[in-house]
């Protein structure tokens, strides 16, 4: 093959590198003309870009990290702001009301029903004494036929009967709607005060007087032919029993150390059942909150006292804090209660 000669192009060589010259220039035109000329600076910036390493630019950075600090900031407010609100106590509100009662009627004691809306209460009007029923949302108490000479009202759990006494004959129940007549359930010649109503309804407590004892703490079943069985009996005077939410306890007032205390007993009772005592310095009138977790008592300078308890896995009661002054006066027998 002949050489060529100084200055001349072979001319497969030089048609491969015009080609090679025309497809770039043709590459470049059809991409201006795809993205026009104002974004080629663009697509070569995105290249550079990606072709130094994808590096991030510092106000993405900043973004990202002050969107993380706030969302920190507002998990530590949502902690502070949960255990704020859970531990704090909700401000009790004193409430205060006036029951209007019959013409020349003078009251001696009253039980609020179970759901809170009905007032049993005994009345003396025109020289008898009986047991006048009053729902809230009602202008004028209807007396319960039958109740003559009847204290100490206290109702069922279900709220159907009111449960009292009369002195020389016993304890009953009647329908608090006034259908039906009375039922004896404890007769006693000697004086038996009803005290609580269990909560499953089979048993109440009641307090009765006992020459050797006092007074003595004692339960019977209300289904047909129940028999009294002891609760609490001591040489000193046990009284005011209450049962727990559960039915399982029965707090009461003792006087056996010679200041009337609170005493917890379990229910039914055991001879290895045990005995604790829940006031310190002395307390009347004891009543268990609902969900059976604390007790309520007047202390002897009438203020309102709660203790703490549990009863899993044994008894155990905390210290007893005062809450309120009160004006109900107790001597641990018999509450007078002023106001209401």
């Amino acid at each position: 093959m002949t050489k060529p000669a100084e200055g001349e192009v072979e001319p497969t060589d030089a048609l491969g590198k015009a080609d090679a010259r025309t497809s770039r220039t043709s590459d470049t035109s059809a991409l201006n003309s795809r993205v026009g000329p104002e974004s080629a600076p663009n697509q070569k910036r995105e290249l550079a870009s990606n072709t130094s390493g994808c590096k991030a630019s510092p106000s993405r950075t900043r973004t990202t990290l002050l969107t993380g600090a706030l969302a920190l900031v507002t998990l530590l407010l949502a902690v502070l702001a949960f255990v704020h609100f859970r531990e704090q106590v909700p401000t009790q509100q004193t409430v205060r009301f006036s029951i209007m009662l019959p013409d020349k009627s003078r009251p001696l004691s009253l039980a609020v029903s179970p759901n809170g809306r009905v007032i049993a209460m005994v009345l003396v009007k025109d020289g008898r004494q009986q047991i006048w029923v009053r729902p809230l949302d009602a202008f004028e108490p209807t007396a319960l036929a039958g109740t003559d000479g009847a204290a100490d009202p206290f109702w069922s759990p279900d709220g159907h009967y009111v449960a009292y006494d009369k002195v020389g004959v016993g304890i009953f129940r009647k329908p608090a709607n006034g259908a039906g007549g009375e039922e004896l359930l404890v007769p006693a010649k000697i004086l038996a005060i009803p005290k609580s109503w269990s909560p499953d309804g089979r048993f109440i407590l009641y307090a009765q007087i006992n020459p050797g004892t006092g007074a003595d703490l004692l339960g019977i079943s209300v289904e047909p032919n129940g028999q009294p069985f002891v609760v609490a009996q001591t040489p000193g005077t046990e009284d005011q029993g209450q049962f727990s939410p559960d039915g399982h306890w029965v707090a009461y007032t003792s006087n056996e150390s010679g200041l009337s205390e609170i005493d917890v007993v379990p229910f039914p009772p055991s001879s290895s059942g045990g005995k604790w005592l829940v006031s310190r310095g002395g307390g009347v009138q004891p009543r268990w909150r609902r969900n059976g977790k604390e007790l309520f008592y007047i202390s002897p300078d009438s203020k309102m006292m709660a203790v703490e308890v549990s009863t899993q896995p044994v008894f155990q009661s905390g210290t007893p804090q005062p809450l309120f002054q009160t004006d109900i006066v107790d001597t641990g027998s018999v509450a007078r209660l002023l106001t209401y």
